[in-house]
């Protein structure tokens, strides 16, 4: 029984295990390991309670959000899309929506640069822009119950950082950031809160200083993983890629350092699965990055954060990169996991490959589901967020 991770059990299947099965009554230990499993069950992302149905019409359901890519002209994207809209895709029925373009209601200027849904699916961006002395800021946008999105506050710029969010925080963590006329990788790390607004507050400093690097938030707490640090000494490559994994708790204002992955990488793919975290492809090296050639990825790494330890997932069909350095292009739905668009390689011509592919943990095939999906060239980021698919716009 200790070998099974019984937080990722039904609840319900549990509990009635507990009442009527004889060996779990007399033995004191099992009836605790049970009982501990319940009370972590709340906290597991893939043991959140069922919804409630709703009435006819107010059915909402889990989309892939591709946002980002507008074009002020009102021409299409030069290989499918709508110009101010951006793609949605729905697993469940194979469906294409569309939403209104972050970045439609500030002008059509800057650039989506990271992103985060709240537990309600409220859609949260970050948008890189300009003012008129041409000064940049980190601009965070939210979506109304009208669909149109609303300024929330703003931020000192920063470009290649990590946007995280855990409960009604959100945190920007790393990147490079202008100081005294230099660009400089930085370890900062700046909390604000949903709830309360006011402005940014400084919180524990990463480990290291990271830019190009990912986040994700489980069980209440935030990952970093990969990105690139700046050399140690002058004879190193100026971004030494990284392997490490760090786990911050917003309660204590502590970061612990993780298992490290097998591979130092960077522009790779990162998602919560079943209560574990999945990264892949990118552009790394094996184990610590000392000098080694790198390469493009179709590795697939998986950890366990019960056993703080790594194993390999199913390999990609391709090598692959995500779209932008510091945005995931993976989502997941439904318990599976889906790569919305990518790069199949390095070259300064390369073009977005427009598909998307579904993993099934059962059977641990990847599988195209959508072929020239009708994604933006330029879009950003991928999100998941449940919404009502009659509050968005059809092909």
């Amino acid at each position: 029984l200790r070998r099974v991770r019984l937080e990722l059990v039904d609840p319900g299947f549990l509990r009635k295990a507990r009442r009527r099965n004889p060996v779990l009554l007399r033995d004191a230990e099992c009836f605790g390991m049970i009982d501990a499993a319940l009370q972590t069950s709340g906290l597991c992302e893939t043991s959140a309670p069922p919804r409630p149905p709703l009435r006819y019409g107010m059915e909402t359901t889990d989309l892939l959000l591709c946002l980002g890519g507008v074009n002020t002209e009102g021409v299409p994207a030069r290989r499918g899309g709508l110009a101010d809209q951006s793609f949605c895709f729905a697993p469940h029925g194979r469906k294409t929506y569309y939403i209104p373009s972050p970045l439609r209601d500030c002008g059509g200027q800057g650039q989506v640069t990271a992103g985060a849904v709240t537990r309600d699916s409220s859609i949260l961006v970050a948008v890189e822009a300009e003012d008129q002395h041409r000064r940049k800021r980190l601009d965070i946008y939210n979506t109304s119950e009208e669909k149109i999105w609303v300024k929330l506050c703003s931020a000192p710029y920063r470009d290649m950082y990590a946007l995280g969010l855990v409960g009604d925080a959100l945190y920007l963590i790393g990147g490079q950031m202008k100081v005294r006329n230099h660009y400089i990788i930085t370890d900062s790390v700046n909390r604000w809160s949903l709830k309360r607004g006011g402005s940014w507050l400084s919180f524990a400093p990463l480990p290291l200083a990271l830019a190009c690097h990912y986040t994700v938030s489980l069980k209440e707490r935030l990952y970093v993983l990969g990105g690139w640090t700046p050399q140690d000494q002058p004879d190193d490559e100026p971004d030494k890629l990284s392997n490490r994994v760090f786990r911050f708790d917003p309660g204590k204002d502590r970061w612990t350092e993780c298992a490290r992955m097998k591979y130092s990488r960077y522009r790779c793919g990162t998602a919560v699965l079943n209560g574990e975290i999945y990264i892949l492809g990118g552009i790394g090296c094996d184990g610590e990055d000392c000098g080694q050639s790198r390469r493009c990825l179709s590795s697939v790494e998986i950890y366990n954060p019960d056993a703080d330890s790594w194993r390999p997932g199913p390999t990609l069909p391709t090598t692959l990169l995500s779209l932008r350095t510091n945005a995931s292009n993976i989502g997941t739905v439904e318990g599976k996991l889906y790569l919305c668009g990518y790069y199949k390689g390095v070259g300064r011509h390369e073009i977005i490959t427009k598909e998307i592919l579904e993993l099934d943990p059962a059977d641990y095939v990847w599988t195209v589901v959508e072929r020239r999906a009708a994604m933006h060239d330029s879009y950003d980021v991928c999100l998941v967020a449940n919404l009502n698919p009659r509050d968005l716009l059809t092909p």
